[in-house]
């Protein structure tokens, strides 16, 4: 009899911990998938997602504002909510945009971008303005505003 309980509760054993693995397969499948659409995606709102490959192209004409930040940049968690509020003010007549340092080191190494957040103006391809650290709304809107003229 202490067979048949021994072999059943392997069996057990061996069943939760098959359903444990599953669930956690799934999940990963799932969050992967999130993730690597989040990647693919050009905007966010009103905000572009840059590249090493879309950088330069962007650039080239008009007033550019690009973030430079990364995922684990506490600083870089305030200053994205505030420049997606400069990208629905000003969407429309300037480009404000974000690159993440990890996924894009050709291009935050080209502009020696050391810190983070940095947030980088351009026109017509020509970098006017940099600034390191946090941002506040209204004085990056000023400045973009400015370039316009």
């Amino acid at each position: 009899m202490k067979f048949l309980e021994t072999k059943s509760m392997k069996a057990v054993t061996l069943a939760v911990l098959a359903a444990i693995v599953v669930s956690i397969v799934t999940i990963n499948i799932s969050n992967s998938s999130n993730i690597s659409s989040e990647e693919n995606k050009t905007t966010i709102g009103k905000t572009i997602i840059l590249t090493n490959q879309t950088f330069e192209q962007t650039i080239k004409t008009g007033v550019t504002l690009v973030d430079f930040w990364a995922v684990w940049c506490g600083p870089c968690k305030m200053q994205g909510p505030i420049i997606d509020k400069v990208a629905e003010e000003l969407g429309a007549k300037a480009k404000i945009c974000k690159l993440d340092t990890d996924k894009n080191p050709v291009i935050s190494s080209k502009y020696n971008v050391t810190m983070i957040p940095t947030i980088l103006i351009f026109k017509n391809g020509k970098l006017l303005q940099k600034y390191v650290g946090v941002q506040q709304k209204e004085a990056l809107v000023a400045k973009v505003k400015e370039l316009l003229k």
